[in-house]
């Protein structure tokens, strides 16, 4: 699904100026040199945000490795073998993937660490190949509009939903209206019927209540005569 342009720079205004950060983290009981990006989003959105980044990369990460559905992590980082980011056509690199919740910031949700490997836990330094850093940045760096653009799509996607499901609570009120109003229609109708049939008999009541008065007084002469007799 596509979202205009003004609507996208509207919802990511706020976080454009989010820039990941070098730092030094210890992996496997060594200082290495990693990077960090603070998002305003959930770790979901995070995670769903790299599984989209690398698919545009080429990776298949369904067939090389579920990301976030591995059970194996290697200190606490899902691993990606052989990618090729876009400003290193011609080199595949590993890149070590953590998100984490955050809470001591109320502007950020989550934050992604990355580290990148030319390969058996060689990661790349700053000083010594930065070329191949600045890339790994700039690419971890396209996460933040990535991440807007996910959330806004997903949030899209689930109002909708909502529209749909509040349109079929209302559609299904009307039919139940439609459906009382036939009823009170055929209620009315026979309440009608009801009533002139109550008119006919209520005719048909007081004249065989008539008959049966004429012929009661009939019997009540009949046996007075027989009386005197």
């Amino acid at each position: 699904m596509k979202i205009s342009t003004l609507a996208f720079l509207l919802f990511i205004g706020g976080t454009a100026s989010a820039q990941s950060y070098p730092k030094m983290i210890t992996y496997k009981s060594v200082l290495q040199p990693s990077l960090i990006l603070p998002l305003p989003n959930t770790t979901d959105i995070a995670e769903q945000t790299i599984l989209k980044k690398l698919k545009e990369t080429g990776y298949t990460p369904e067939t090389k490795g579920k990301l976030f559905w591995k059970k194996n992590k290697q200190e606490g980082f899902y691993v990606f073998p052989g990618v090729q980011l876009p400003e290193l056509s011609n080199q595949k690199l590993d890149l070590y993937f953590k998100v984490d919740p955050q809470n001591t910031d109320p502007q950020y949700r989550s934050a992604i660490t990355l580290l990148v490997s030319k390969g058996y836990d060689n990661f790349v330094n700053p000083q010594v190949d930065s070329a191949t850093y600045q890339a790994s940045q700039d690419f971890l760096n396209s996460f933040v509009s990535e991440t807007a653009a996910f959330k806004l799509n997903k949030d899209v996607k689930g109002q909708r939903q909502k529209v749909k499901e509040s349109e079929k609570k209302w559609q299904d009120l009307r039919n139940q209206q439609d459906v009382a109003k036939k009823k009170i229609a055929e209620l009315e109708a026979n309440v009608k019927n009801w009533q002139e049939e109550e008119v006919k008999q209520k005719t048909d009541l007081d004249a065989t209540t008539a008959t049966l008065q004429a012929l009661e007084g009939q019997q009540t002469s009949s046996n007075a005569a027989g009386g005197n007799k």
